[in-house]
């Protein structure tokens, strides 16, 4: 069913890189699917949806400094997608989920929830878009669940576009139409 990424060699990858480390001492057993009874009910899917997949996330939350506004904004999320340790997908801006099979999924935040305050809230995400045969196709809902770090600097930028790199782990639940 998958097939592990080839080597991407673009910039948020090599920051992602250098960051994973952190990233993955985030990680707090989060390869287990929760308990349905675990996941708050306005993130639980709707009826007639059977889990596709699940895949870790690791990887950072990207900040920019907005010198007007005095605030981070943002976040721009970079990840990596892992199952059983190896790469097979990525995840950005969008939010956008892709493989290297040529599958791409792009969502919309339908419902979030702060289950830890010092991690970035749960998701659960409606598709709105798709491209490509493979993994990803007929994916209709992810959720973005068990999830640590990734929140805003605490401290303020100190130059406008300032980019701040914050790690982050999540588990994504990948879900299709029964």
């Amino acid at each position: 069913m998958f097939r592990f990424l080839q080597p991407l060699a673009t910039l948020p990858t090599l920051l992602l890189l250098a960051v994973l480390p952190v990233a993955v001492q985030l990680a707090t057993g989060c390869s287990v699917r929760p308990a349905a009874s675990d996941i708050p009910q306005n993130l639980r899917v709707p009826d007639g949806q059977d889990l596709a997949f699940q895949a870790h996330g690791q990887g950072v939350q990207i900040y920019t400094w907005n010198a007007a506004k005095a605030a981070w904004t943002g976040p721009a999320p970079r990840a990596l997608l892992l199952i059983d340790d190896g790469v097979v997908g990525f995840h950005s801006e969008g939010p956008t989920w892709q493989c290297d099979d040529g599958s791409a999924i792009v969502g919309a935040k339908m419902a979030a929830e702060v289950v830890d305050p010092a991690a970035i809230p749960w998701l659960l995400i409606n598709v709105t878009k798709a491209s490509g045969a493979g993994t990803l196709a007929g994916i209709t809902f992810v959720q973005r669940l068990r999830t640590a770090g990734g929140h805003a600097p605490s401290t303020p930028g100190t130059v406008d576009g300032e980019q701040r790199l914050v790690p982050y782990t999540a588990d994504y639940l990948f879900y299709h139409p029964r």
